[in-house]
């Protein structure tokens, strides 16, 4: 009897939620793509505890489906994700359950290549989009504070700026005018920590090689328009050689990541992929991915440098840069990938890939390139030319612009409206977005919380501490009794609870910390 109730129950689910039923063998045969989540809802007049269901094909591994918590009904979600390499072929569901070690059949499923990349269907990348930006909008809130307001870094002066330019016998004549025009741009930055980290990633290759440091923009340019030209269709469709030139530029000079990006975007206007909001947006987000790690991943670095000043002993202070390299090389590789995911989540037809090794390679080359940069300081301050080499400071004000705080609430919008097909999600994501961009640039006078004054800022502390609680979240909303597409509108308009409660606590903190020192 509960066999044959149990029947009707995933017959009656499959029949309501319109999918395709096989007549002649009176049994649902379902269409499901390989990569993205599957639910089957069970339950009701079912009420038996320990019910498993999966999905078997002779010679294969069975995928099992996870039972979700009970809601008030009685019913339960049962999810599972079906891999990327699960083979394509015909499957059975079995319900194995009431003693029965066999199980029985209730549907057939056939599992088909994924045609569209539909995030809301992937919970893990879409969890790996949102802890991500978590774990970033976090470090911008801990760096607002006065611990990591006063920047400096050693800038090597450049051959116009030590009036050697003519002088200078390892330059030659055809990159005078690359090097003159480079060395302007730098003028018309306004100051702000863009322009700050921008000149830091600047002065590295200008002391690995002068002539490089005039030419790189060309080349990448040429580079980036190739790109574009090559990708034959959308901008993720780019071709591997192309993506890995492209991503080697930005991470080695992010002034010449600005330039490979450009040149990609003009070789799609070229070919006319780069002609609706959907394409300027991916545009954006590849750019970002390939310009960003450099200069966010640099930044990382000098604030996680103040939060262990006390460490003198030259053993500790080894360990403390190698812990921070490692893991700033690691987010940047992180944030890499997630650039990648997020790109192919607006895409109509993503790639069915994506770089997980280059996204490794991203990583390491941050961290060499950071090895390098600091053997090139000691070598240049320790040799003839030490008089080369002049402090650059920088105090941080603002952290982020109205513009920029107007271009990432836009995007959010038309990002979430893609992901969830709602405009009611996309207005409350992108108002919950722009809402926690704009507190950066509030600071509070009160209240004064002399508790919170003792508070010790530390950058991957609390950024590591509000990402896992985000987590918790996260896996605690997989849990619920909702089909997935439910639960990805949960995860996007919840998410960020916790960064905000930071954000908040953040600002009491700072404005208690100012008044302990004003009455001290």
């Amino acid at each position: 009897m509960n066999k044959r109730i149990l029947g009707a129950l995933l017959s009656l689910f499959f029949i309501t939620t319109s999918l395709p039923i096989a007549h002649a063998v009176d049994m649902p045969l379902l269409v499901w793509e390989r990569g993205k989540e599957q639910n089957i809802v069970l339950g009701g007049a079912t009420p038996q505890a320990g019910w498993q269901i999966k999905l078997v094909r002779m010679g294969s591994t069975p995928v099992a489906f996870q039972p979700s918590s009970r809601n008030s009904k009685g019913f339960l979600v049962y999810s599972a994700r079906l891999p990327d390499d699960l083979p394509l072929a015909e499957y059975s569901v079995y319900v194995f359950g009431d003693g029965s070690p066999n199980g029985w059949q209730v549907a057939q499923v056939k599992v088909v290549e994924q045609i569209n990349y539909s995030i809301a269907q992937i919970p893990r990348d879409l969890a790996l989009i949102l802890l991500t930006l978590i774990f970033l909008f976090t470090t911008l809130s801990t760096a607002r504070s006065a611990k990591y307001r006063n920047l400096s870094f050693l800038k090597q002066k450049t051959l116009i700026e030590s009036e050697t330019l003519l002088l200078n016998k390892s330059l030659p004549r055809i990159a005078y005018r690359p090097y003159l025009l480079r060395n302007g741009a730098k003028r018309t930055l306004r100051p702000s920590i863009f322009r700050f980290l921008i000149l830091h990633d600047d002065t590295f290759l200008h002391k690995l090689s002068p002539v490089a440091w005039a030419l790189l923009p060309i080349f990448a340019i040429l580079i980036g328009i190739q790109g574009g030209l090559s990708s034959h269709g959308p901008a993720v469709n780019i071709p591997l050689y192309a993506m890995v030139l492209i991503s080697i530029v930005g991470i080695v000079d992010s002034y010449s990541g600005i330039f490979a990006a450009s040149g990609f975007a003009i070789g799609q206007i070229i070919i006319g992929q780069a002609m609706s909001l959907r394409a300027v947006i991916i545009l954006g987000v590849l750019a970002l991915g390939w310009i960003f790690p450099g200069m966010g991943g640099r930044f990382l670095y000098f604030t996680g440098q103040k939060d262990f000043p006390g460490l003198r002993a030259k053993t500790y202070k080894g360990f403390r840069d190698f812990f921070l390299l490692l893991t700033t090389s690691t987010v940047v590789g992180i944030f890499f990938f997630t650039t990648q995911i997020l790109a192919d989540s607006l895409a109509l037809h993503a790639r069915r890939q994506h770089p997980v090794n280059l996204s490794i390679a991203i990583g390491v080359i941050f961290g060499i390139k950071a090895l390098v940069h600091q053997q090139l300081d000691s070598h240049i301050s320790q040799g003839p030319n030490s008089n080369l080499l002049v402090l650059e400071r920088f105090q941080v004000i603002t952290l982020i612009s109205p513009a920029w705080i107007i271009a990432i609430g836009t995007s959010t919008l038309f990002t979430a409206y893609i992901w969830a097909l709602s405009w009611g999600i996309a207005i409350l994501s992108s108002t919950l977005i722009t809402f926690l961009f704009a507190s950066l640039m509030v600071k509070l006078d009160f209240p004064r919380i002399p508790l919170l004054a003792k508070w010790e800022r530390n950058v991957y502390i609390e950024s590591g501490v509000v990402t896992l609680g985000s987590l918790w979240l996260f896996t605690y909303v997989s849990s619920l009794p909702y089909q997935i597409s439910v639960k990805s509108e949960i995860l996007m308009t919840m998410g960020f609870l916790l960064p905000l409660l930071h954000v908040i606590v953040s600002s009491f903190r700072e404005a208690s910390h100012q008044a302990e020192q004003h009455i001290a």
